[in-house]
Order: structure tokens, then C-alpha cells, then sequence
């Protein structure tokens, strides 16, 4: 992941997810100091992904980042991990921040959730095996994630190799459309 240098090369312009080359790799992010090298690359992504999703939910970039901090604690305070699509040169094209999701009834890790993705339909596409072998290596039996975007659920589905559960995130239409109707029953 380093350069040779012990540092990432990273494009400091806009957090735009570039298509890499075929020799393009998945690394995780394994500590504070690799954590730091990436930030503001990761920081701008996650920022351009809460301007698309108007549902994104209440978060923003920090908490992001104390949760994968989190999981650097011995022993770990979180399963949010961080990895990095980089090529040949060391360079970023993109992100997935997972977590791992424990079933409540048989109190195991279940599923693999994709928490936020800051790569193209293309690079996704590339990486699927990759995130399906990741839940499989986990013993993990699901891989799921939420999104608004329609154009995200059709892309995903498509995907050769993958079952996905899709729950689809209109999380805050859906209060609005309870409470109002809610409200019309008391009045």
C-alpha cells in the first residue's frame, strides 16, 4: 500500500472515482497512520456521497472516521473497515467502508454490509467476486447494503455471482408519510 516511501500517492483534486488499471488491488486500511494517509481522499468521497443520497441518514464524515478508528483498538470496538481500491502506482480509485452485522437471534456475524461505496458501476462490477469471497472467507452467509439511488439497485442486481439482500433506504419518506398520517388520526 505504500510507495516505497511509506506513503500512499494520493490525488488531492476531487474525490472523483477514476477508472483503474486491470492490476488494480483491494487493500484495507489497517491502522491510524494508513488512516491518516487516505483521509482526505476518503473524507471527499463520503462527502460527495452524501450530497447524491438525500437519505444518507444524519451522519458525516467524522463518525465515519471513529468508527474505523474504533476497529484499530485491541480488541476491536467496531467491525466498520475501511478498503481502498489502489493500483500498480499506489494510487486510489475509489472505497468500500463495510461493516459486519451480527445476527440478533443467533448472536453470530451474519452479513457483510456495505456501508458506503465510493466506486463506479464498472469498478464495482470488478470487485464483486472480491466482496463475495470476503463474506465467504468470513463465514459470513449475506451482503447487504441500503441506498435511495434506483440506478445503485439495478446495478447491483445484475451482478453475476452475487445475491444481495436490497432493502431499499427511503427511510425518511417513509416517517414523513407515518407521522402525517399519524397526525390526520389524532385531529
Amino acid at each position: 500500500m505504500t510507495n516505497g516511501n511509506g506513503h500512499l500517492q494520493v490525488d488531492q483534486g476531487t474525490a472523483v472515482c477514476k477508472e483503474p488499471s486491470d492490476s488494480t488491488r483491494v487493500v484495507k486500511v489497517e491502522n491510524a497512520k494508513m488512516l491518516a494517509q487516505c483521509w482526505s481522499y476518503v473524507e471527499k468521497g463520503l462527502e460527495n456521497i452524501k450530497k447524491k443520497d438525500e437519505h444518507a441518514g444524519n451522519w458525516i464524515p467524522k463518525h465515519v472516521r471513529m468508527r474505523i478508528i474504533q476497529g484499530f483498538a485491541k480488541p476491536p470496538q467496531s467491525m466498520v473497515e475501511l478498503w481502498l481500491a489502489v493500483d500498480v502506482n499506489n494510487v486510489m480509485h475509489g472505497f468500500i467502508v463495510t461493516d459486519t452485522l451480527v445476527d440478533p437471534f443467533l448472536n453470530l456475524p451474519w452479513t457483510l454490509y456495505i456501508w458506503a461505496g465510493h466506486l463506479n458501476r464498472k469498478q464495482m462490477k470488478r470487485f464483486a467476486p472480491w466482496l463475495k469471497q470476503l463474506a465467504l472467507d468470513r463465514g459470513l452467509a449475506n451482503i447487504e447494503f441500503d441506498s435511495s439511488r434506483l440506478g445503485w439497485m439495478g446495478a447491483l442486481r445484475r451482478m453475476e455471482g452475487l445475491s444481495f439482500c436490497l432493502r431499499f433506504g427511503r427511510k425518511k419518506a417513509f416517517r414523513r408519510q407515518l407521522l402525517a398520517s399519524s397526525l390526520s388520526s389524532w385531529l
